[in-house]
């Protein structure tokens, strides 16, 4: 067998299982814990989800922190921005700040956040989308 054999076999034998498992676990935990208030779609493909915070506009550092009191992480959507820190910077006027502060004054607002669920458990997703319904509700 050829290394790409093996590796396609490995995918459509493993990996495709778990993660699709995996992502249906993450999406019956999301609709039981954020409905109202996020909006997300079924994972497609990977190990990845993005949400949509609807009950507050920013991913910020109230809501970063709320997430870690309740022992969960989530990456903020702003740092996947198609466009590069320094396009963005380029459209700032220099106010002052550094190009690090004007580079997070652009990215917010940002309801949007990306969560990972490929290494975790079943039990770990289905914890981590109730604690981050709990982060999310303590900002209300």
């Amino acid at each position: 067998m050829h290394h790409d054999e093996m590796i396609v076999s490995w995918c459509e034998n493993n990996a495709q299982r778990l993660y699709r498992r995996r992502g249906e676990v993450a999406f019956k935990a999301a609709t039981q814990h954020l409905s109202g208030l996020a909006e997300f779609e079924r994972p497609q493909a990977g190990m990845f989800m993005w949400l949509k915070l609807t009950v507050v506009d920013d991913f910020g550092d109230a809501a970063a922190a709320a997430f870690v009191r309740e022992g969960v992480v989530a990456v903020p959507g702003h740092l996947f921005w198609v466009v590069s820190g320094e396009e963005i910077r380029s459209h700032i006027p220099n106010s002052g700040c550094s190009s690090e502060q004007q580079l997070h004054a652009t990215a917010s607002p940002c309801p949007f956040i990306r969560i990972t669920f490929g290494g975790l458990s079943e039990f770990q997703i289905q914890e981590g989308f109730k604690r981050m319904g709990q982060a999310i509700r303590s900002l209300l």
